[in-house]
């Protein structure tokens, strides 16, 4: 979006529409409006429906009872909340669609959105979601003619960037800023389009010539077909596949920049979702160590935070690839730490709803501990335990039992099965907590408090971010006997968990001699 002077500013449409509101509160002496936090948005919609359920429980359809109370209910309603405000859509027209449409859950939701919509009229402060911000500009607007057109005369060139995922209230703000501009100036490829599920449209884009023409004229359309961040490796691929999808094709005839790099392009088919983060990990970690690619020119691009950077970190913290992500990526919830003890008390509740997938995360979390040695040393005991007793389950089914029943790793040795003991201690916990009668959040705490993470992690903190015994010390008399024993490049078969480094094989006092191998080694 330009400035007076046209020059480019990186305001984005939710920062621009805060600042004009927070620019009117100012003028005229009001409060100044404040972003409405996700967990605030949900607090508010949970109360409001627990009211509903004492006060008149006919408001809801009964199938949907079993699920109000639930946090998955208040995201999925201020998602709805959020998308009819995008789009203009009140209370009025969602109440006609479900009678139309025969939805009875929608003439429920538009009621509720009426009572939200009073209830936030009456609170105290101007707090607003994300999504609203927008609308709320044009109603100022719409309030205020003045304003609008003093906030209209401070543009003279407008340019937006990404309109294919603008929605029908950014396009409508658009239109108030381009009453006072000389050009306004868009760019935007439906192809790539990804913010749909965040009520962005396409639409807008295709009838921008229309709407933002002049003097009777349609706004001028322009094809770039010069593609400047990828080779003819990559654009040829992706003609193939652009050629199939719907639409105009004029913008899909791209030719690469002479100097862009070739790329290359490949498709690999993964079963499950920690299968594609071991393979990524992996990816990184050979691009590093057999290419040379820094650390610092690798990114992994996830579509949902939430969703995919729990697992992801996961694995590539047991693969020994160094990551950052910021904080506010993470909610709290998806912190590994925090979606471990949860996935304890899923366990412990609801076994049977537990995969083995689950369970190698769960050990690979910081509450198992177990890196990807240690994870394949167990599937290893537990697979020739169950052969040995006559067994045919797969070392998955093995491992997936093992976290929940102790009875499982009897055979294991106690440092191989640590992490699996861990868990399985965990559970039990939470399982007599549970029978005592406790509340969740009891329960958790039991759970918190059995990990042993709180001191540990204290210690950690106190002693610069690693163990104290580690800090400052050097390899050891052993350490560097042995490193002198082993010349750089000479690989070590196998270091037996429980023994030190140099300690003898055999108890002191019965010596043997070295063997052919040993000769060789020394």
């Amino acid at each position: 979006m330009g400035g007076a002077s046209g020059e480019p500013t990186a305001r984005t449409w939710h920062s621009y529409a805060f600042a004009v509101l927070h620019r009117r509160a100012t003028a005229f002496g009001e409060q100044t409006p404040r972003l409405l936090t996700g967990p605030e948005h949900d607090h508010v919609i949970r109360e409001l429906v627990a009211g509903d359920l004492i006060d008149d429980p006919r408001r809801w359809p009964a199938w949907l009872h079993p699920a109000l109370g639930t946090r998955g209910f208040a995201r999925e309603l201020r998602d709805l909340l959020m998308r009819a405000s995008e789009r203009g859509v009140g209370a009025s027209t969602l109440r006609k669609w479900g009678r139309q449409h025969g939805r009875v859950d929608w003439g429920a939701t538009a009621k509720f959105m009426a009572q939200y919509a009073a209830v936030t009229a009456l609170a105290d402060d101007t707090a607003y979601d994300p999504a609203e911000l927008v609308r709320a500009v044009l109603d100022a607007f719409a309030a205020d003619p003045e304003f609008a057109e003093r906030e209209a005369g401070r543009f003279t060139h407008v340019y937006v960037d990404s309109y294919a995922e603008a929605d029908p209230a950014q396009e409508a703000l658009l239109r108030a800023l381009a009453a006072g501009a000389e050009s306004v100036v868009v760019a935007g490829d439906p192809d790539q389009a990804v913010y749909t599920f965040r009520g962005g449209t396409t639409a807008c884009l295709a009838r921008f010539p229309d709407r933002f023409g002049r003097a009777g004229e349609l706004a001028g359309t322009v094809a770039l077909d010069t593609c400047y961040r990828a080779g003819p490796g990559l654009t040829d691929a992706w003609a193939r596949i652009a050629m199939g999808l719907r639409g105009r094709p004029d913008h899909r005839l791209m030719r690469p920049a002479p100097f862009a790099p070739d790329g290359q392009v490949e498709a690999h088919v993964l079963r499950s979702a920690s299968q594609q983060a071991s393979y990524v990990a992996h990816r990184l970690r050979e691009a590093h160590l057999t290419h040379g690619v820094p650390w610092n020119r690798m990114a992994v691009l996830v579509r949902s935070t939430t969703h995919s950077l729990p697992g992801l970190r996961r694995a590539l913290l047991a693969a020994g690839v160094p990551m950052t992500a910021h904080s506010e990526e993470l909610p709290l919830v998806a912190q590994p730490a925090v979606q471990a003890l949860l996935e304890v008390l899923r366990l412990a509740n609801r076994p049977d709803q537990f995969t083995a997938d689950e369970a190698i995360a769960l050990l690979a979390s910081p509450v198992g501990g177990a890196d990807s040695l240690s994870l394949h040393r167990l599937r290893k005991w537990l697979r020739r335990v169950e052969v040995a007793e006559g067994g045919a389950r797969t070392s998955a089914e093995v491992l997936r039992a093992a976290v929940e029943d102790p009875g499982e790793l009897m055979e294991v040795p106690p440092l191989v099965a640590a992490p699996a003991q861990r868990i399985a201690d965990l559970v039990k916990a939470a399982r007599e907590a549970a029978g005592r009668g406790e509340d969740a959040e009891h329960v958790l705490w039991e759970v918190w408090a059995a990990t042993g993470l709180a001191e540990r992690w204290a210690a950690d903190s106190r002693a610069g971010g690693r163990p104290r015994r580690f800090r400052g010390r050097g390899p050891g008399r052993r350490g560097r006997a042995f490193r002198r024993r082993c010349p750089a490049g000479r690989p070590v078969a196998q270091i037996r968990p429980g023994r030190a480094v140099g300690s003898p094989a055999r108890p002191a006092g019965a010596r043997r001699q070295p063997g052919r191998r040993a000769r060789a080694f020394r």
